[in-house]
């Protein structure tokens, strides 16, 4: 009696084959879980980096909103533009204005009655992140030029001629 016959031995041994089949699943499935509680907690501190990231644009937004009702320049308020922040640009809106002062190579006008026409600083606006208005003048007409920008580091300021207009032109060629 102490034998078990065939058909129990059968059912001990497909037991005993289900114990084990379970025990490996089981472990399978928490190592599969272990991986999804991983992959959700990096997916969450993506998440979360990202909400920052949205929460500091929102804000930057919303200085850009209210900052472009105003209209206002740089030279009108003595404030920096909110395109100025949001670029990260270096030094302030004047200094690149102040770059200009040295450049009156750009200004392709010639001045009438011996006069040299020159950037009038103080009086230049910023227009947005890549232009500038400065009027020129030489001491007796007046014009104008529209400037390209473009930061080439901390210091260095690559400038553009847009457009520029200048009545002398008209005076000299009326004259004719």
């Amino acid at each position: 009696m102490n034998a078990l016959n065939i058909s129990q031995k059968k059912w001990v041994l497909i037991s005993a084959v289900v114990v084990v089949l379970c025990v490996l699943i089981t472990g399978y499935q928490n190592r599969v879980l272990n991986q999804l509680e991983n992959n959700i907690d990096k997916l969450n501190d993506t998440i979360y980096t990202q909400n920052e990231a949205l929460e500091n644009l929102a804000e930057k937004v919303k200085m850009l909103s209210q900052d472009a009702n105003t209209g206002n320049t740089v030279s009108e308020t003595g404030e920096i533009p909110w395109f100025w922040t949001i670029y990260e640009y270096p030094s302030t809106p004047q200094s690149l204005l102040n770059t200009l002062s040295e450049q009156g190579s750009l200004i392709p006008f010639k001045g009438v009655l011996g006069g040299t026409p020159y950037f009038v600083i103080e009086e230049g606006r910023v227009l947005d992140s890549q232009y500038v208005y400065l009027p020129i003048e030489d001491g007796h007409v007046m014009g104008g030029m529209i400037l390209k920008y473009e930061f080439l580091g901390e210091q260095e300021v690559m400038w553009t001629v847009i457009d520029g207009w200048w009545p002398a032109d008209e005076i000299e060629s009326g004259s004719e």
